[in-house]
C-alpha cells in the first residue's frame, strides 16, 4: 500500500488529520494541484500540424501542405502572446510541435512536387 503524499512537495502524510495542512509546505491536505494553463492558438497548432503530417502520408501528398498553412498561423500567434506576456512560454508545447509537423509536411511536399518534376523532365528527354 503506497503511503499518502503531498501533492505539493510530496512530504508523507501518515498520521495526518485529512482537514489539516502538509507540515512542509502549508499546502491543506484536501487541496489539488492547480489545472495546466493551456493556450488555443497553441493547442489549434497542435493539431492543424499534426492533421498535415497525416494527411500527407495517407492521402494528399503535396496538397497536405496547404493544410500546414494555418498550423504555422496559430503556432504564430500563441508564440505572439508569449511575446506581449499573455501567457507563460512554458506552454506553447503545443505550438511548437505544429510548427515542426507543419515545416516537415512542406519540406515533404516540396521534396515529392521536385521529384516528380525532375522525373518528368528526364523522360521528356529525347
Amino acid at each position: 500500500m503506497t503511503k499518502p503524499t503531498c501533492w505539493h512537495c510530496g512530504y508523507d502524510l501518515s498520521g495526518i488529520r485529512v482537514d489539516d495542512v502538509c507540515p512542509e509546505c502549508a499546502t491543506p491536505i484536501w487541496s489539488r494541484p492547480a489545472p495546466i494553463a493551456t493556450s488555443a492558438e497553441s493547442t489549434k497548432s497542435m493539431i492543424w500540424g499534426i492533421v498535415s503530417l497525416c494527411l500527407f502520408f495517407m492521402c494528399l501528398g503535396p496538397l497536405a501542405a496547404f493544410v500546414a498553412i494555418p498550423a504555422l498561423v496559430y503556432a504564430g500567434r500563441a508564440l505572439q502572446e508569449v511575446r506581449t506576456g499573455q501567457i507563460p512560454a512554458d506552454i506553447v508545447s503545443g505550438a511548437r510541435a505544429g510548427r515542426i509537423c507543419a515545416w516537415i509536411t512542406i519540406g515533404l511536399s516540396i521534396a515529392v512536387v521536385a521529384f516528380y518534376a525532375i522525373a518528368f523532365g528526364l523522360s521528356a528527354l529525347p
